[in-house]
């Protein structure tokens, strides 16, 4: 694990920014059921996508489950909180951790101000 900085607290799972910026952030998040992820700034939807339908499959076999990989790039201020949330489409669906969830970010661009 690396958490350059201390920006992400893993007890949250925020990303809270020190270096304004530009940005790139990427989960991919494995659930054993139909759910939607979102990448929220300050508590603002960002980013979304859902496995409805079926999802993509995982890699070997069905019981791997279904994946979604969320992405963005974003301007960042000094402050702003970054966080990965979900909703579950059953109460049966569940994230499944291990090597294939996964998220990360770094910093692309300092901003001169």
């Amino acid at each position: 694990d690396v958490n350059v900085g201390n920006t992400y607290s893993p007890s949250t799972g925020k990303v809270t920014i020190t270096i304004p910026g530009i940005y790139m952030f990427l989960a991919k998040l494995t659930v054993s059921d139909d759910a939607s992820f979102y990448i929220t700034k300050n508590a603002h939807t960002i980013s979304s996508a859902s496995t409805s339908g079926g999802g993509h499959s995982g890699p070997g076999d069905h019981n791997d489950g279904m994946y979604i990989i969320l992405h963005i790039m974003t301007k960042l201020v000094a402050g702003d909180v970054i966080q990965v949330r979900s909703q579950a489409e059953s109460h049966s669906s569940e994230l499944l951790a291990g090597s294939q969830t996964s998220f990360t970010g770094f910093l692309l661009k300092p901003s001169d101000t």
